[in-house]
């Protein structure tokens, strides 16, 4: 218990905060690319209605429909 607690210190000494942050563990690789990942993003959090969408707020199923292939990015 010790030893690892040491471990910690010393990695948080030489890499600061980022040392504290989850390692990979393993898992299936990540599906989509960080591209797509910030469209993403960036499509909710803006307003649907400004997007030309009949509706003021998103909701998981209306984001997903969005995003359907016969859309296009802007």
């Amino acid at each position: 218990m010790r030893t690892r607690v040491r471990e910690v210190i010393h990695r948080f000494n030489q890499m600061g905060m980022s040392s504290l942050g989850p390692r990979w563990a393993g898992g299936r690789p990540c599906r989509i690319s960080g591209e797509d990942e910030a469209f993403i993003v960036a499509t909710a959090n803006a307003r649907p209605i400004k997007l030309g969408l009949p509706f003021t707020h998103w909701s998981l199923r209306k984001l997903a429909d969005s995003w359907a292939p016969t859309r296009t990015r802007s």
